[in-house]
């Protein structure tokens, strides 16, 4: 989670504006460039996070987005609450079924972070199921589906979190500017 204090921004446009109706403008237009920023952080974000758990390059760069897409939540800033958040919805685990995973002899074969093939011997692929089963012991019970990594912990590394400050920083130096501008000669 990366927080960007702005108040310094705010404050600076609110003792350069004199007249009280354009005072009013400065928090809609700090709501609507939090937004856009945190559009351009979330974008970045998956984008990043789908790299990083395989899914571009088992589905390619616009599905893998999309399989991250749907775990992420964004909260977006309104004028009365100039907070505008993104975050991973769950702790779930990723199934190995979600990285196509292929039957070999001797177990399965699935594209794994960044891209690279991995292998876990003696387990199976149930395509009706849509699931990788590996038992735990000789017998045919107990049996367990295997999972792996999950988005939040992907999102907590630091060159993510770099990428994503480096991002919100430089977005925001100038979209800022140009929304206050919008508002106040609306």
């Amino acid at each position: 989670m990366i927080d960007i204090d702005i108040s310094l921004d705010i404050k600076a446009v609110a003792d350069w504006v004199v007249d009280d109706v354009q005072k009013q403008q400065i928090p809609k237009a700090t709501s609507s460039a939090l937004n856009k920023v945190a559009l351009a952080v979330h974008n970045r974000a998956v984008r990043l996070i789908a790299e990083e758990l395989g899914f571009t390059a088992v589905y390619g760069k616009r599905k893998g987005d999309q399989q991250v897409k749907k775990h992420m939540i964004k909260r977006r800033a309104t004028w009365k609450n100039l907070f505008a958040s993104i975050r991973p919805n769950s702790l779930a685990r990723v199934p190995v079924a979600a990285l196509k995973p292929k039957q070999i002899a001797s177990g399965v074969v699935y594209t794994g972070q960044k891209g690279k093939l991995k292998h876990i011997p003696g387990a199976f692929y149930h395509k009706h199921k849509n699931a990788v089963y590996k038992r735990k012991g000789p017998n045919q019970y107990p049996i367990r589906t295997l999972k792996t990594v999950s988005i939040p912990e992907v999102f907590i590394k630091k060159q993510i979190e770099k990428a994503m400050l480096e991002i919100a920083t430089e977005r925001w130096g100038v979209i800022f500017p140009r929304e206050v501008n919008y508002y106040l000669n609306k």
